[in-house]
């Protein structure tokens, strides 16, 4: 892929707004602190849609599964070649796709405090989706609510919506969307997203907010 590619530039262009995309996952989690929640607020330093595929799909590894938090820990290692996805015109072919989401890299403190809530407990049991779309691009703030713990997990996140054809696709016809929570060493968590909806590009000029029953860490 070359370097002028929509995710290799995402991020240079997602920077125009990201401090009000930081602004906006701030105001929300202080409206949740306010209603008596805690909230943890993750800042990514990178966002990328990945897709796996049959030919560079994860390998069979050992993962951590922990129980309580239904949240499943896998070593990045084991996990196979990512492959960003690229420009793609009106129709793309996702059959040969196993896995596919956001790649949302993540500081170690932070991955350390969102793996501790998890083995504490706490168990997504629905999430919110903040959309905006601005120059081919889309910003989100989601938010993992657990009710019964009243916490939440927020996080900002951006794609270019041609370079992320692919996982849009995919996520279309399988219903489902995911969140790879990262850091640079070796393990990562996943989100499970049953509205897959409230990910793909908002209508021109619009701005929505999204609640689904089931949002869940796994």
């Amino acid at each position: 892929m070359s370097g002028d590619a929509p995710n290799y530039t995402a991020n240079t262009r997602a920077m125009e707004f990201w401090d009000e995309v930081v602004e906006d996952m701030e105001a929300t989690a202080a409206e949740y602190e306010d209603a008596g929640w805690d909230a943890l607020l993750l800042h990514p330093g990178d966002v990328t849609p990945v897709v796996y595929t049959d030919d560079e799909g994860a390998d069979e590894g050992v993962d951590v599964e922990l129980d309580a938090a239904d949240v499943e820990v896998v070593p990045d290692e084991d996990a196979g070649e990512v492959e960003s996805t690229d420009a793609a015109g009106d129709s793309v072919d996702v059959s040969n796709v196993t896995e596919y989401g956001l790649d949302v890299l993540v500081p170690d403190d932070e991955f350390g405090e969102l793996e501790s809530l998890l083995e504490d407990g706490v168990a997504f049991d629905s999430f919110e989706a903040f959309r905006a779309a601005e120059d081919r691009m889309v910003y989100l703030v989601v938010a993992m609510e657990d009710h019964d713990a009243e916490t939440a997990v927020l996080y900002p996140a951006y794609y270019d919506v041609q370079g992320a054809a692919e996982m849009l696709e995919a996520a279309d016809e399988r219903g489902t969307m995911y969140t790879f929570v990262r850091t640079l060493s070796d393990d990562r968590i996943q989100f499970t997203h049953e509205d897959q909806s409230v990910f793909q590009p908002p209508a021109p000029e619009t701005e929505t907010s999204e609640d689904a029953d089931d949002g869940t860490g796994e």
